[in-house]
């Protein structure tokens, strides 16, 4: 007969080789390691074959997946792990770890873990503001407990991390906040599993907005061209863009006067038509050229 358990000093039966402290380290998709202490019971060496298996409740019935591990070592107290898995992402698993024995199943509760949840699919920016910037996604196969958004400067090695997350699987949109304008910031965003572990997708990196320049003011007006200034933004700007349109909305022609100069203070637009009434406007173009 073989005899499981699991949690920490239960021992079921004296045998050659019984394991102890039963816990699950590490997960992923589709898999997780289970470790475990080797406990010598007899004398001599004595070579022992330990099973592990998985399955979606505590009862261990039925078994959806099992590996084995041989160790013909006589070492007491050895710590042993092993892998099993063909197991379904976002789901939870009990685990048992076996070895020759006389006893029953045990009782006692079994360690369990949910596996990872797939990536989000298709992750893309959405609004991004001066101080904060969306993504959206599609939900994975498999479903998600949740999402995690993050945003670093440093591309996740260090310094502040800013973060939105939510326990809602159907979700598909998050926005962080307390972001610097006309800061680059890396993004990433990660399906949560039912322990909460998040699964990132692939890191995405985009600007905030500058600030607007400041102190806007015409220059000088002529026939077929106007200048216009300002005084720079906080925050600074990679270089500045003066519009003009005779359509209030800026939805026709657009003539248009771009600098990538972060110390301009003026532009001018030029091949305006006389005698015409235009709507102008002045912007800050931040790290990727957005206005």
């Amino acid at each position: 007969m073989v005899a499981f358990l699991s949690g920490a000093g239960v021992l079921l039966a004296a045998v050659c080789r019984t394991p102890i402290n039963v816990k699950v380290i590490g997960v992923s998709t589709s898999a997780f390691t289970v470790e475990w202490t080797e406990r010598t019971t007899g004398k001599g060496i004595c070579s022992a074959t330990y099973t592990v298996v998985a399955a979606t409740n505590s009862g261990l019935s039925p078994i959806v997946s099992s590996a084995t591990l041989v160790d013909a070592s006589s070492a007491n107290n050895k710590i042993a792990s092993v892998t099993v898995g063909g197991l379904l992402p976002n789901t939870i698993y009990w685990a048992a770890v076996s070895s020759a024995s006389t006893g029953p199943f045990s009782a006692l509760p079994r360690p369990s873990s949910s596996t990872l949840s797939l990536p989000p699919d298709s992750p893309v920016f959405g609004i991004v503001w001066l101080s904060s910037a969306a993504m959206s996604w599609t939900v994975p196969s498999g479903g998600a407990r949740g999402y995690r958004l993050q945003a670093s400067t440093a591309n996740f090695s260090g310094g502040i991390v800013f973060s939105s997350a939510t326990n809602n699987g159907n979700l598909t949109s998050l926005r962080v906040l307390s972001l610097s304008p006309n800061t680059t910031y890396f993004f990433r965003v990660g399906s949560l599993n039912w322990n909460n572990l998040p699964n990132f997708a692939a890191t995405m990196s985009t600007s905030a907005l500058a600030n607007l320049p400041s102190s806007v003011a015409f220059g000088g007006v002529f026939a077929s061209s106007v200048s216009m200034s300002w005084a720079l933004p906080v925050g600074g700007a990679k270089g500045f863009r003066i519009d003009a349109s005779t359509v209030g909305n800026f939805s026709g022609i657009l003539y248009s006067s771009v600098t990538a100069s972060a110390s301009a203070v003026s532009l001018v637009v030029q091949s305006l038509t006389p005698n015409t009434a235009y709507f102008f406007r002045a912007g800050s173009l931040n790290s990727n050229n957005r206005v």
